[in-house]
């Protein structure tokens, strides 16, 4: 249950944030035409994203890392047009090149956060029921109510901040989405540049490393600044009606602004239990859900001029083997190794090019991310690609897996 929950609030809010901010900043000024391409692009969106899930639930031909390339990098260069739109904006420049660029991003923009983000949320029921499991079962309807939750806290949070969003300003409106954008700059920069290092279509860094293992361990706390972000709509709303007494020429209009007052606080408050609800699920629900999933111990490894030594029989019963070796320089690298078939094995770091060293586990006949909880089949272990570990050079001995140490010393900076 707590899985699904967190995965669709982690996946939907930051966007739904956005467009809300994005959509209250269009209502607040005369452009009806932006509105309507702004519904049109969503709309789109959705078609879209419907279309490319039963594409990815029954072919095997959409490959994740290009797809989230391709529509990140559009909707990034998007928001960084409505950024220089915003800033103009407010130093009152640019209002031609905002008569050509805004509707453009106003239908793209949507569109394109809904492609990118949505085909998974569609997907998640396809994994709610495990093989020979009943629709019945305890897990399935846990799996079920975990999902339909999330998406029901979502839908009542953004329909509560566009309600007390919408009586601000332009001004205020058009700063808040401005602060918006960067966060999700933040949450999409470090998607972005994952698949980039782990295709090598940039070359790998160990400043871009370790800035990709930074953003994607803090993902949540820049949603979490985002949500805060948005809770100033309602509280800015707020202070500015607290005194209702000073207006109003007669009993009857003062006490209408008093019951406005009141409305708006409740509101507010609901809006916080909301965004409470979701800081609680992404901190101390996501502790919990994760907290049973340990790392196996390291086994010991002989290492005998500059090569560690493994007999094939210590690694033969199929199951994940866990080693871990300690460079020169301190740093203990850990590597994996699992029997694929009775000719071929599977032998990489205990760490992959998206995730970090976050290590590996096995559940049931796949090996699984501690991280991003992505199941590999084990017959794809060694090669590259996706989330799969890092791969390392092998050879066999008579019964005796060799693996040099130079390798190990030269991967020492994915575990420092």
């Amino acid at each position: 249950m707590l899985k699904y929950l967190i995965q669709v609030l982690q996946n939907t809010l930051p966007v739904g944030i956005l467009f809300v901010l994005f959509l209250l900043w269009l209502a607040t000024g005369d452009r009806p035409l932006e509105i309507k391409r702004f519904y049109k692009g969503l709309a789109a969106g959705f078609v879209a994203a419907f279309v490319l899930a039963v594409f990815k639930y029954k072919t095997p031909y959409v490959n994740r890392e290009y797809f989230i390339i391709g529509t990140l990098s559009l909707t990034i260069l998007l928001e960084l047009v409505l950024v220089v739109i915003l800033s103009a904006r407010l130093r009152g420049l640019l209002q031609k090149a905002e008569r050509w660029f805004l509707p453009c991003a106003a239908c793209l923009l949507p569109f394109t956060l809904i492609f990118y983000g949505l085909p998974d949320i569609l997907l998640y029921p396809t994994e709610f029921r495990a093989a020979g499991e009943s629709v019945w079962s305890t897990d399935f309807l846990f799996r079920v109510t975990g999902w339909i939750s999330g998406l029901v806290i979502l839908s009542f949070s953004l329909r509560t901040l566009f309600t007390c969003g919408k009586r601000l300003s332009s001004k205020v409106l058009c700063k808040t989405l401005l602060a918006g954008l960067v966060f999700e700059f933040l949450i999409q920069g470090t998607a972005l540049l994952q698949p980039l290092l782990a295709r090598r279509i940039i070359p790998m860094r160990r400043w871009l490393f370790v800035l990709v293992k930074s953003g994607t361990n803090r993902r949540d706390l820049f949603l979490l600044g985002l949500m805060i972000l948005s809770l100033s709509l309602p509280f800015l709303l707020w202070i500015k009606n607290r005194r209702p007494e000073e207006n109003g020429d007669n009993p009857a209009q003062r006490r209408k602004m008093m019951a406005a007052v009141r409305k708006m606080k409740r509101t507010t408050l609901f809006l916080l239990s909301c965004y409470g609800l979701t800081a609680l699920t992404l901190t101390a629900g996501k502790w919990y859900d994760g907290r049973a999933v340990a790392l196996s111990p390291a086994e010991s490894v002989a290492v005998l001029d500059g090569e560690i030594h493994i007999p094939l029989t210590q690694i033969a019963d199929g199951r994940l083997h866990r080693f871990q070796y300690q460079c020169k320089s301190g740093v203990e690298v850990r590597f994996i190794i699992i029997k694929k078939n009775e000719t071929a094995w599977g032998v990489g770091l205990d760490a992959c090019d998206i995730c970090g060293p976050t290590g590996y586990y096995e559940r049931k006949d796949g090996v699984v991310c501690k991280l991003c909880d992505v199941v590999m089949n084990k017959s794809t272990i060694g090669f590259k690609g996706g989330c799969n570990p890092v791969p390392l050079i092998f050879t066999i001995r008579g019964g005796i897996m060799v693996i040099r140490t130079e390798s190990l010393e030269k991967e020492q900076k994915r575990f420092s």
